[in-house]
């Protein structure tokens, strides 16, 4: 039509103008390019590309919003990496996940509407969507493929989303990934990896014809109904942002590209991410336009596909395709045949191969687009294409018996879609991609497989211009499904007499956390000695070493925010040096408070944890001398409870932060009370190298209201742990002189020694020591005698290696060799000379001697020494004389360490005579039945009950003022710390991990408790330990023998009293304790329920008293029987006389039983009775002379310990008996009436003589262990 009216007006022009032919053409040339304006070709343009490289990225622009009715369309390149999920475009609202997405799947107010089909291949393809929700609850949703309708669906929505919040300016549209949420997280396998291109919103349904007659062409940002447009022509590759053409200046609709690890933040208005990405804009748009060419990318050589379809668009009619011409060597083919000059089928599809060497800049080739309606021509540019690379080895972690997936990283220059292919087969268990975007790798190993580098196997990276990486492997490591290291090693060996051994371990830990190796069941002396050293120290591993220190913060060497702007204002981050300054609890301007509160709140999470979502506060403090940390203490003087991280300088790298406790959510409080007050010490992982600073970090976000703390403490030890072992360390058995036999210790592999539970099964370690394959003997002479070791019975017929080394010196003689006196063992002596010297202390026929020598690692060979040829009796003489000189110097150095007076630690006792004190009574609930039926379980109880109450009683400094057989005595001058130590005993047996139920079967026999197994463990479990307390004035005495305090009075009768009538596990208090608590204005830190047990007449007491009950709140289930007040006046158990230890001074002897009936003979002995000496000081006698025989009897065991009672029962006049206890007390006692006798006939009964022996006779008080 166009064409006809330009030659007419060209015509009519000409005849009615002559002269004025150059008007007449500009009219011609006008409406010639009308008549050809709906032809065009394909233009370069632009497209964002999204998860096409190493890192995972979105887009997206917030806040936006939807309408009722709209029409959204895009052009798409690349695949979904799981076919479900809808992951082009997706919209969040704040309060609905998948308001409307489209990809794969149609969401709609956050129902599924149907299945959409997937782009085939690798090509551009076009999506557009309408919803009509005008008529909600009814939405009509249409799809269009290709400009082409697909799937029409209408339904009624009785589920899902209101239609008004598609009006809501508060969702978020992000592209490239969907966004199950404003604040979601991100999943890597609902990603797109590819490109987009010409992203279009309108606020009306289009209609089909729209939809298919504009698919392909671009649109004027002024376009009626035109809500959203990116084109990304004008971006170049390394903006992080677009404009909205629709609105190009307003800088809210922009859309912003981040990292996938970065979430969405809600932001008043639209702002950019804190981690931006480059978007990597590639000019390769699929849409069409009227000038520019379109282009293609070539590897040398290489032949690419395109549809001819793609090279034009807006044809009327059927269009005719001719390649005009083709530049530098390429060539254009159909069917393999040059298609050059020729017309083409456009229903198919052309080749073009790229020259065979570089490409060169102006490699291309020229067309033509011929319809009905004109010509329009173009070109297609061939540009240079660089393979894909990928790692040549990437480790991936998992864990056993779960399947491994993982996004491969892979880096395209020019931003192409890519995937990748398995190549070579895992070497064990089966690899596969994810089948769609071949993104993500999935690895399933064989059952119950795990550890590092378990399987390998090749991929290879392909782009969509068919280009290849070089080969990468995938290293798959699992670690173990309790996420704990392993060990390698040898777990036996054989040895001779005399020889040492290395033994190499390897901790693997597959996740790459710091590792550990704990020895445990070491050696004893008798049977040798481990030798332990790494990088920074050398040390022998045969004993234990304590020590420990308390340290506040006495610095500061980082922090996130502050309320104070300057370190030492109010709430700055200087208030936190130092001891606790808050003499309040509850807001005090003298802590560190981090500026963000009621959730607005920021990541400052590490980057290989940002996906983890921390979003923290954090401080670092320094400490003035490095320790050995085991635990560490955070005063939180307002909203406590919030630290979720504690973190210490790695030993590797004191750069770097390794964890010691760990958390996702802090405490969150009950009916929304913030807690003003707390002591917050978390279990936290022993730390096996010295440190100086902690990093504490905070989780501010999940609470309301401010944070503050006031001071930081770390606890610890000065002297590191001897039984723990780092990667680098070696290990050495050596033998102990003598020794042979079979010995077994065992090395466990952790990444956190304490408290998690990441540690592996213990590794055993079996050696056997055997006697010396080889012997040689000889009888010596006194003097020197020469003997040549090599002469062996049997024979050795080895050579003798250039390391001879003595392994044992003799016992009773000297050695030499070359002249050269031995008097180290495994030392290289350089030779192999086998001639050894030897001279006898003293010569003595029936004098036998023996030492070691390896003439090699297989050749040992034990010399006798068979007596010795004497010439003179001076030597026999001295032989004799020496040793009892040297026995009876031991037994007076030995005298002297036992008899060594030792003091007591009276820091919280209380002395002051006109304060009142708090006295505290326990006892275990039928411990002589638990003796008798099951002895072996209650000897490790009873260790368990004295460790429990030893450490809370030192937690709540409170002062044990004696034990009585499994009965303790404890005083205090804070009636609050008495009842938490009384409440914490009944939660910490509670919790105690006993490691069978034999306690409490005999406990619910006794009871006759027959109540469901679940319902009796929520509320009983283990031992159970009556506690009684009082509250009132004392004497006080300071005991010169113990150096301990005593208290006396009807405060210690009272409590005495309080706790016999209480049953096991039940805290009973008299009033005056309940009305002190009550009135202290300190927070007892416990949450107890109480019960007025009313007021009772206790036995021996001058007048009733009120009593209540207090019951931890988590045990509020627990019931007791009335009050025993028949026991209110028996001082013994009430099940027996099954008394453990005694002890005025706050220690016993583990493992010695204390008999009872010795303490009675000690009462009714006449220097009580007379009153020579008190009952404390009578028994505190009898016990140190009692544990003084123990001591001894300790220094030797077996047939000698039995000779050596013999001994004593012969000297003391005692008959010797079975029952070894009962013989000692009879000793002790012979011991005590001699003494004593021997000391009236001296003192003639002077004043103190009773406290003089006391001092004489007291040389065991504090004995520890067993010796």
């Amino acid at each position: 039509f166009f064409s006809t009216l330009s030659i007419i007006s060209l015509w009519m022009a000409r005849a009615a103008s002559p002269r004025a032919p150059f008007v007449s053409l500009l009219l011609f040339l006008m409406l010639h390019a009308l008549s050809a304006g709906a032809l065009r070709t394909w233009s370069p343009g632009g497209a964002i590309a999204v998860n096409t490289r190493t890192n995972t990225q979105m887009a997206y622009t917030y806040p936006r919003k939807l309408a009722k009715t709209f029409t959204i369309e895009f052009w798409v390149r690349g695949q979904t990496v799981r076919e479900n999920y809808a992951t082009g475009l997706s919209v969040a609202h704040p309060s609905d996940d998948n308001l409307f997405s489209m990809g794969n799947t149609i969401y709609v107010l956050a129902v599924e509407m149907f299945k959409a089909p997937r782009c085939g291949g690798y090509k551009w393809c076009h999506q557009a969507v309408t919803v009509d929700a005008s008529a909600y609850p009814s939405v009509v949703v249409k799809y269009y493929l290709d400009g082409e309708l697909h799937t029409e669906v209408t339904k009624e929505l009785t589920v899902g989303s209101p239609a008004s919040r598609l009006e809501d300016e508060t969702s978020c549209l992000s592209f490239g990934a969907e966004q199950d949420a404003v604040l979601g997280g991100w999943d890597p396998s609902q990603i797109l990896s590819g490109q987009l291109d010409e992203i279009r919103m309108w606020n009306r349904v289009r209609t089909a014809a729209e939809i298919k007659d504009n698919y392909r062409l671009k649109v004027g940002p002024t376009t009626a109904n035109l809500m959203m447009y990116y084109n990304f022509d004008d971006a170049s590759a390394t903006d992080t942002w677009f404009v909205d053409a629709v609105d190009a200046t307003n800088a809210a609709k922009r859309m912003y590209v981040g990292d996938h690890s970065d979430p969405l933040k809600t932001p008043s208005t639209s702002a950019p991410p804190s981690q931006p990405v480059p978007a990597y804009v590639i000019s390769n748009a699929p849409v069409c336009a009227t000038q520019g060419d379109a282009r293609i990318r070539s590897l040398p050589g290489a032949a690419q596909q395109i549809d001819i379809a793609s090279l034009y668009c807006g044809a009327t009619g059927t269009a005719t395709v001719t390649v005009t011409s083709v530049h530098s060597g390429g060539a254009v083919t159909q069917g393999g045949s040059n298609v050059l000059g020729t017309a083409l089928d456009a229903a198919k599809s052309l080749e073009y191969t790229a020259p065979s060497g570089a490409i060169p800049a102006d490699a291309r080739f020229d067309f033509t687009v011929t319809d009905s309606g004109g010509t329009a021509t173009g070109a297609v540019l061939v540009l240079p294409n660089s393979a894909p690379t990928i790692s040549s080895e990437l480790a991936l972690l998992g864990t056993e018996d779960t399947p491994l997936t993982s996004w491969i990283p892979v880096t395209d220059a020019e931003n192409d879609a890519v995937w990748i292919q398995v190549v070579e087969a895992a070497t064990s268990g089966i690899v596969h991609m994810d089948g769609a975007a071949n993104r993500m790798v999935f690895f399933e190993a064989l059952p119950n497989a795990f550890g590092k580098n378990i399987s390998v196997a090749s991929v290879r990276a392909y782009d969509q211009w068919g280009a290849q990486s070089d080969l990468g492997k995938l290293v798959f490591s699992l670690k173990p499904a309790q996420d704990a290291p392993y060990m390698v090693m040898n777990t036996t060996y054989t040895l001779y007499r005399g020889q040492q051994v290395q033994i190499p371990f390897e901790i693997v830990n597959v996740d790459g956390k710091d590792s550990f190796a704990i020895l445990s069941d070491w050696p004893t002396e008798e049977q040798g000695l481990i030798k332990a050293k790494d990088d920074s120290r050398e040390w022998d591993i045969n004993s234990c070493s304590v020590s420990s220190q308390l340290q506040w913060a006495s610095n500061f060497s980082g922090y996130s925010t502050a309320y104070g702007a300057n370190p030492m204002d109010s709430y700055g981050i200087g208030q936190i040096i130092g001891e606790p300054q808050t003499q309040f609890f509850g807001d005090s301007r003298f802590a560190w408070s981090p500026l963000t509160i009621n959730g607005n709140c920021q990541n400052r999470a590490t980057p290989e944890e940002a996906d983890s979502h921390f979003y923290t506060e954090y401080m670092e403090v320094v400490f003035k001398t490095p320790m050995y940390l085991t635990d560490v203490v955070i005063r939180e003087n307002y909203g406590s409870g919030r630290a979720v991280r504690i973190l210490v300088p790695s030993d590797r790298d004191a750069s770097k932060w390794k964890p010691i406790f760990h958390r996702y959510l802090p405490d969150i409080p009950s009916q929304g009370e913030e807690t003003k007050y707390g002591i917050y010490s978390p279990d936290v992982c022993e730390v096996v190298w010295p440190v100086d600073r902690i990093r504490i970090e905070a989780d501010t976000c999940h609470r309301v209201g401010w944070y503050e703390i006031d001071a930081v403490q770390m606890r610890g030890g000065v002297v590191a742990p001897i039984n723990i072992l780092n990667t680098t360390a070696q290990l050495h058995y050596i033998t102990a002189p003598r020794f042979t036999g079979n010995v077994t210790f065992a090395l466990t592999a952790t990444d956190c020694y304490g408290s998690f539970a990441a540690t592996s099964e213990p590794r055993n370690i079996n050696i056997q020591v055997l006697e010396p394959p080889f012997t040689r003997t000889f009888t010596a002479k006194e003097g020197w005698v020469p003997v040549d070791v090599s002469q062996t019975t049997p024979a050795y017929t080895g050579s003798r290696a250039s390391n001879v080394q003595v392994l044992e010196l003799p016992e009773r003689g000297n050695l030499r060799h070359n002249g050269q006196e031995v008097k180290t063992i495994r030392t290289d002596l350089s030779s192999t000379d086998a001639t050894f010297e030897y001279q006898g202390w003293k010569c003595d026929p029936s004098e036998k001697d023996s030492f070691v020598v390896q003439l090699s690692p297989d050749a040992v060979v034990l010399v006798v020494v068979d007596g010795c040829e004497p010439t003179s009796p001076v030597g026999l003489i001295l032989g004799i004389v020496l040793p009892v000189v040297l026995v009876l110097l031991v037994i007076l150095a030995v005298a002297f360490y036992l008899l060594r007076p030792k003091g007591r630690d009276n820091r919280y006792a209380p002395k002051d005579p006109t304060k009142k004190v708090c006295v505290l009574f326990t006892d275990i609930q039928a411990s002589t039945t638990l003796w008798g039926e099951i002895p072996e379980q209650m000897s490790e109880a009873l260790d368990v009950h004295h460790a429990v109450i030893r450490k809370l009683i030192k937690k709540y400094k409170c002062y044990e003022v004696k034990t009585v057989g499994d009965c303790f005595m404890v005083a205090t001058a804070d009636p609050c710390n008495a009842v938490r130590l009384a409440l914490g005993i009944q939660d910490a047996l509670y919790d105690y991990d006993w490691p069978d139920d034999a306690i409490d079967e005999v406990y619910r026999t006794q009871t006759e408790d027959q109540s469901y197994l679940p319902d009796y463990f929520r509320k009983w479990r283990g031992l159970r330990v009556r506690v009684g307390l009082h509250y009132g004035q004392a004497n006080i005495i300071l005991d010169e023998v113990t150096k301990g305090y005593d208290y006396y009075g009807t405060v210690v009768n009272a409590a005495s009293r309080i706790e016999s009538v209480a049953h096991g596990a039940q805290v009973v208090v008299s009033s005056d304790v309940y009305e002190a608590i009550s009135a202290s204005t300190a927070a007892l830190g416990y949450e107890f329920t109480s019960k007025d047990l009313g007021t009772q007449q206790l036995r021996g007491l001058p007048s009733a008293m009120d009593l209540v009950q207090l019951t931890p709140a988590r045990f509020s289930e627990r019931t007791f029987p009335p009050l025993r007040l028949e026991k209110a006046g028996d001082v013994e158990d009430d099940d027996g006389d099954d008394v453990e230890s005694i002890s005025s001074g706050g220690t016993s002897v583990r493992g010695v039983s204390w008999p009872r009936a010795m303490e009675r003979e000690v009462v009714i002995h006449p220097i009580v009775r007379n009153g020579t000496m008190s009952v404390e000081e009578g028994i505190a006698l009898a016990y140190n002379t009692y544990y003084s025989i123990h001591a001894l009897l300790c220094l030797t065991k077996g047939d000698a310990r039995k000779k050596a009672l013999k001994e004593y029962c012969k000297q003391w006049h005692v008959p010797l008996e079975s029952n070894e206890t009962k013989v000692m007390c009879k000793i002790a006692m012979k011991i005590i009436n001699s003494v004593v006798t021997l000391q009236n006939q001296n003192d003639t009964g002077r004043p103190g003589t009773s406290r003089s022996l006391a001092g004489k006779i007291a040389p065991a008080a504090n004995l520890q262990q067993k010796k």
